[in-house]
């Protein structure tokens, strides 16, 4: 395998699994980089309610920061689809997309690179997180952008990206999220409203479980796999190709 094929395989799997993660919910981010992206996704956000394709794909790009050295080649195949999907969408020509979803998106991730349990999700964690950050982020998650209808448990493919994109990080550094089903059920039974938190990952004991089970999956995949896997978990989401 020559020094290319390698960095497109580590590129792909760390912006799918690890880097995916909006760059302000890196666990190196200090807190004066968290702010910048904040507001560099909202402002983004407040341009492409007029749904203009140029701001939408500014908004998609600000969503999809991530560090320099993943290759363009593996994140623009996907952004494009976002954009199209996003276009579609404010043509009444693409559904609603659900938490159930999103949810299925992050699962396929996790089946395919054999990921422990605790990283799958459902649709109650995705509310959860998606009120979570409703504060730090009104403007992308309160609106289908140009349609101007409000969110709830359906969003916009824009919205669908941008959720499952922040929960992959939160599957990966975020201890509140690094449970298995059951026991979030539980939690949530018997604490109810008073569950928070705030979405910015950080490390916990078993962020080093997860990245040393990617990391062992990484020379199983080919450029092409990896490719595949990223436009199969947009698949699951309901992000139109």
């Amino acid at each position: 395998m020559n020094a290319k094929s390698r960095s497109m395989i580590i590129g792909l799997t760390l912006l799918m699994v690890i880097a995916i993660g909006i760059s302000g919910y890196r666990v190196s981010a200090d807190q004066n980089s968290l702010q910048r992206n904040e507001a560099r996704i909202e402002t983004a956000a407040k341009l492409a309610q007029t749904g203009d394709e140029a701001a939408v794909r500014l908004l998609i790009d600000a969503i999809f920061a991530i560090d320099d050295e993943i290759p363009a080649e593996v994140v623009d195949p996907l952004k494009d689809r976002v954009l199209r999907a996003q276009l579609q969408f404010q043509q009444g020509l693409h559904p609603f997309i659900s938490d159930e979803q999103i949810a299925d998106g992050v699962n396929h991730i996790a089946n395919q690179l054999e990921l422990p349990l605790y990283t799958r999700t459902d649709a109650g964690q995705i509310q959860h997180l998606q009120m979570s950050v409703l504060h730090i982020f009104p403007v992308i998650l309160q609106s289908n952008l140009s349609s101007g209808r409000l969110t709830g448990t359906h969003y916009s493919p824009v919205q669908a990206a941008f959720l499952q994109l922040l929960m992959i990080r939160q599957k990966i550094s975020n201890p509140f999220y690094q449970i298995p089903k059951p026991e979030w059920d539980s939690r949530e039974t018997s604490e109810g409203q008073s569950m928070k938190s705030d979405g910015k990952s950080i490390h916990g004991p078993r962020t080093a479980e997860v990245r040393a089970a990617i990391a062992a999956r990484i020379p199983a995949l080919t450029s092409i796999k990896g490719t595949a896997l990223g436009h199969e978990a947009l698949d699951h989401s309901g992000i139109a190709r």
